[in-house]
């Protein structure tokens, strides 16, 4: 009888182990699967702020004979948006403000007009990561151009119209 005591201690110990290898190779394959939920949910916010103000920036020039608002106060105080929309909660709970610059009259469509006020991603694609550089210089900022188009661009690219670059 005593060997067979032995066994049922084994196999408990045997498949606690299993369980836990188990979980952890879930959260592992969770982890590198992709994007999560609330990362998700801050790309969905991202786009949803920038569309609004864009679509309000362009509203206002229609208003006055194409030119662009001098600021997304002017927006506010004037009634195309509402305050809370120049910001948003991004990835991790960061809080993101939407900075703005007014496009120049020889703008082209690929001119970025709102950008987040601070870099979203590190080294989000390889191609972004150059050696040497600072972590500032292989960041990305998502944006919105002149002709609405919305995308992460470098952080480089987007540097004049940053608080502090």
């Amino acid at each position: 009888m005593a060997p067979r005591r032995m066994i049922v201690p084994s196999l408990l110990v045997a498949s606690l182990f299993f369980a836990g290898a188990v979980a952890v190779m879930v959260l592992v394959v969770d982890f590198l699967t992709g994007p999560k939920k609330d990362d998700t949910d801050a790309e969905i916010r991202a786009e949803q702020h920038h569309t609004v103000l864009w679509k309000a920036c362009a509203r206002y020039a229609a208003d006055h004979s194409g030119e662009y608002p001098s600021s997304l106060g002017v927006l506010v105080s004037q009634g195309y948006i509402d305050d809370a929309m120049i910001r948003y909660v991004g990835r991790e709970g960061a809080l993101m403000e939407i900075l703005y610059q007014p496009p120049t009259d020889d703008a082209t469509e690929d001119a970025v007009m709102l950008c987040d006020s601070h870099p979203t991603f590190v080294g989000l694609w390889t191609h972004g990561y150059v050696a040497g550089k600072s972590d500032a210089d292989s960041c990305f900022v998502y944006a919105t151009t002149v002709g609405g188009y919305q995308d992460y661009v470098p952080f480089d690219q987007v540097r004049s119209l940053m608080k502090n670059p």
